[in-house]
């Protein structure tokens, strides 16, 4: 290539370069629907202060400060960032997410449902704490859940009912029905059969208990709390109703 020809290959790049950058960010950053959530919200500074306020709040809590272990300023700075960008992006505001998608970056964690919880509940006291309203709160709510699948790694699964004298045969057939369903991603189908397995034999926890984690899959998390607190009630000793860390994490609410 010659010297003239380089000089005009560098003169291009130095004027298309720009333009399209330009134009990715116009198109990034248009202008915001005035009825989205980030503008109920109260836009980017509610964000800001909500994500900062969170976070710090979670690198204190020693129920789950050993996820940041290690992380020094910078790394905790970008994090800030990234929560802010993400929080922005999907309450319909301006900002874009270059991260990796949630599922490959907490691969690995061992995330439960008790820390997701515990993370959930800190950032909707800081929606709160800068004024965020009630219907807005409860969206936000809605889409931080909506996220959960991405999030934890180690989810607890439906159990079978221990034979017992006196059992329900339908009961403990719909169970079976649902146990299939749930672990092929049926969650609707499974709570169909939950449903009737409890009304059937209302007594076994593992009913409940069941019918607790479809709901909690379909994000009807009231209810599944109200079904978790039935499974406790019946759980005749079986250590994996009461040492179960979702049950815990809504029971405890």
């Amino acid at each position: 290539m010659s010297l003239k020809t380089m000089f005009v290959t560098m003169m291009v790049l130095f004027l298309v370069i720009p333009s399209l950058v330009n134009g990715q960010e116009k198109k990034a950053y248009k202008s915001v629907d005035e009825s989205s959530l980030y503008v109920r919200m109260g836009g980017y500074d509610v964000i800001s202060n909500v994500i900062d306020d969170f976070l710090t709040k979670s690198w204190a809590d020693p129920r789950i400060s050993h996820f940041f272990v290690g992380m020094g300023t910078d790394t905790r700075n970008r994090l800030r960032q990234k929560n802010k960008n993400l929080m922005c992006f999907t309450t319909g505001g301006p900002c874009r997410v270059l991260n990796r998608p949630l599922e490959v970056v907490h691969v690995g964690l061992g995330i439960t449902d008790t820390d997701f919880y515990i993370i959930v509940d800190h950032i909707m006291v800081s929606l709160k704490k800068f004024d965020v309203p009630d219907k807005e709160r409860e969206q936000l709510h809605a889409k931080l859940l909506s996220l959960k699948p991405k999030i934890v790694n180690t989810t607890e699964v439906p159990l079978a009912a221990p034979k017992r004298e006196g059992n329900n045969e339908t009961a403990r057939m719909a169970n079976a029905l649902g146990i299939s369903n749930f672990n092929i991603g049926r969650f609707d189908e499974a709570l169909s059969h939950f449903q009737v397995a409890s009304k059937e034999d209302s007594g076994v926890g593992e009913y409940h208990f069941n019918e607790a984690m479809a709901l909690d899959k379909l994000g009807k998390h009231s209810l599944a709390a109200k079904h978790f607190k039935a499974a406790q009630k019946n759980a005749h000793g079986n250590n994996k109703i009461i040492g179960s860390k979702i049950l815990k994490a809504h029971v405890s609410k």
